[in-house]
């Protein structure tokens, strides 16, 4: 019997490269099969593949749905589950913080403008 875990995307950039790769990492240490869906844009993907999870469009806030189903189910769900209601909003921590200025990176650059 598969399980699903229901949740609201929480990233503000939606999913993206930098979260569907931390999203599709959890689901390949599990041995059950993981579906994504968007309910928003009725788009699935294999949650084990970081591109079919970027083409789902999914955007903050859109309720999205994980199915695991297999022979670590119950152990992949809470795994998933885990990963869903905490991890998963902290993929982006990197992607908001501010950017170097070009003064910045000029000086680390060794005084070259290119580097």
């Amino acid at each position: 019997m598969a399980r699903t875990i229901d949740f609201a995307f929480p990233l503000p950039l939606g999913l993206h490269a930098r979260p569907a790769g931390a999203l599709r990492d959890a689901a390949c240490r599990q041995r059950a099969a993981i579906t994504f869906a968007n309910l928003r844009t009725g788009r699935t993907a294999n949650a084990k593949s970081a591109l079919a999870l970027v083409a789902t469009l999914t955007r903050a806030g859109d309720p999205c749905t994980l199915r695991v189903e297999g022979d670590d189910e119950q152990a992949a769900a809470e795994t998933m589950r885990a990963f869903a209601e905490g991890d998963l909003a902290r993929c982006d921590d990197a992607a908001t913080a501010p950017l170097p200025t070009a003064d910045a990176m000029h000086r680390h650059a060794g005084g070259h403008p290119f580097f």
